[in-house]
């Protein structure tokens, strides 16, 4: 599966209340893709639920999300637009908020993709802000603390289990029901380049993690 036709989807958490954020969204969707394609509620809500539409919910560390329907990256264009027009509008993205990426892992083992995180997180952490590099809703997957080489194997195994959290800036909690893998690093955003680089570098790690042989990485 190469990047082009693997799926996504994204969650990008904003600081607009949901009921000054909902017109403006849909308005905006609506634009883009001639069509109404927005499920709004005022609630919580899984969003594996009609997964062909946007989403607009509440979150419970910020003020409202946007989830993308499930996409592949010739979606990108038109997901680019959408977040082009609520920047346009005002809408908010502080410090609180954070932008996450499911990527479709079913034909990697988890382990491979988990290896090859631990090889590179500390370097794929120096790239954001040192806010994101520590957190309870962020939590990293490798401690290097008391350890007097810094070899995969050591980790591995306590990783795994970490990593089933939904916290961790890497998460397999979803993976057992829907074959996701979710990338929790990123800061909130609202920029287009931003967000087609980001979604693109997870498509291609996710990728690059199926040809490794974990058990060679150091």
């Amino acid at each position: 599966m190469n990047i082009l036709n693997r799926p996504f989807g994204c969650e990008i958490e904003i600081s607009t209340d949901f009921e000054d954020v909902s017109p403006i969204l849909k308005n905006a969707i609506k634009e883009v893709y001639q069509k109404p394609l927005l499920y709004a509620k005022n609630a919580s809500f899984d969003s594996c639920i009609k997964t062909n539409k946007w989403h607009l919910k509440d979150d419970v560390t910020t003020m409202s999300e946007i989830c993308t329907p499930i996409s592949t990256f010739k979606d990108m264009k038109n997901i680019c637009k959408v977040a082009k027009a609520l920047v346009q509008k005002d809408v908010k993205i502080t410090n609180s908020d954070s932008f996450h990426v499911h990527v479709s892992a079913s034909d990697v083992d988890p382990k491979n993709i988990l290896a090859c995180w631990l090889q590179y997180e500390s370097v794929i952490k120096s790239c954001f802000p040192k806010r994101r590099r520590k957190g309870e809703y962020c939590t990293e997957l490798i401690n290097y603390r008391g350890k007097s080489k810094k070899n995969i194997a050591q980790f591995l195994i306590q990783a795994i289990d970490d990593s089933e959290c939904h916290f961790s800036i890497m998460s397999f909690a979803h993976y057992s029901k829907r074959k996701t893998v979710e990338f929790r690093e990123s800061e909130g955003t609202l920029d287009p380049d931003h967000i087609r680089n980001w979604v693109k570098f997870c498509l291609y790690f996710v990728n690059y993690s199926k040809r490794v042989d974990p058990l060679m990485l150091v």
